[in-house]
């Protein structure tokens, strides 16, 4: 099951897919184990059985070489960031995905708040790798929002960073 809505929408893309999952369980018998949660294809997967991710456009992050601090960020605090078509697949435009890295041991909603307040540190790793491409460009200025514009080194980039996050809410299995 899955859900994809824009912005940063976690909770509704959450709520399409418990709706469906409630549904579903009202008809169907799902593996479980009061011990381990819900038993999955994938032992990675094993507990709420539920990958939740955001995509994210890193332009300027990626231009001025923070991705590797970005990744050990993020895995600090029990993320996953992969390629734009998720496990296995590289970046593609700048565009990655970041999803909880363990579905053991956690709560659904803590899944997502934690999701959540990645996605937004997302959009301010962004936002601060822009800054320094507009120093010392006299043609550069910011939009009412702060966003880079003009002819500094992120034009091009997407408008803002936090409009450009995609939350994907993924249910079991």
């Amino acid at each position: 099951m899955q859900a994809i809505r824009p912005g940063v929408d976690l909770d509704g893309a959450w709520r399409a897919v418990d709706a469906l999952d409630d549904d579903l369980d009202g008809r169907l018998d799902f593996a479980f184990s009061s011990t381990l949660g819900f038993l999955t294809s994938c032992p990675t997967n094993v507990g709420t059985g539920m990958r939740a991710s955001v995509q994210a456009h890193l332009p300027a992050v990626v231009l001025n070489k923070d991705l590797e601090r970005l990744i050990e960020d993020l895995r600090s605090k029990r993320l996953a960031i992969r390629g734009f078509y998720g496990e296995g697949s590289a970046a593609f435009g700048n565009f990655f995905q970041v999803s909880n890295g363990t579905t053991l041991g956690v709560r659904e909603a803590e899944i997502l708040e934690r999701l959540d307040a990645a996605a937004r540190e997302l959009a301010d790793w962004e936002e601060r790798a822009r800054r320094p491409s507009c120093r010392g460009h006299g043609a550069c200025s910011r939009t009412r929002s702060g966003v880079p514009s003009g002819s500094c080194g992120t034009r091009g980039s997407s408008v803002a960073p936090r409009l450009s996050t995609m939350p994907r809410c993924c249910g079991w299995g």
